[in-house]
């Protein structure tokens, strides 16, 4: 399901969506809040405000990418998501790198984390990342 530039779009909830596995978000600047339907797999995000997104606990890939003009820092926390294979991120502040040991995407560095446009954290980083 791709929704794009939907700018009346606030909140997005599914109330069933079963069969919902991949759903990207462009360019829906004032979309605040997600409750992801059961199924869902794939989650991609661009350039959307979102604050909080509820139910994405099974994600096996995530790609969170930040095409602000501000240029704005939005905060992603990956707390919970046990079955993460893949995590893309640009142009944001990870502040909970706790689901960081279940990363093997090959190819990624930080065994699965890809963090493109900042610098690449250091273990002494994750380690205090983690402890959030």
């Amino acid at each position: 399901m791709y929704i794009y530039g939907d700018q009346e779009l606030r909140d997005l909830r599914f109330v069933s969506g079963l069969g919902v596995t991949d759903l990207s978000l462009y360019n829906c600047q004032n979309a605040h809040a997600l409750r992801a339907p059961a199924n869902l797999r794939r989650f991609q995000h661009y350039g959307s405000a979102l604050k909080t997104a509820k139910g994405v606990e099974r994600l096996v890939e995530l790609e969170y990418l930040n095409y602000d003009d501000n240029g704005s820092i939005v905060e992603l926390n990956v707390r919970g998501l046990v079955k993460l294979k893949q995590l893309h991120v640009r142009r944001n502040k990870i502040r909970d790198l706790s689901g960081i040991d279940y990363l093997k995407a090959k190819g990624c560095c930080n065994g699965g984390l890809n963090i493109s446009g900042q610098k690449q954290p250091t273990q002494e980083e994750i380690n205090e990342a983690r402890l959030w």
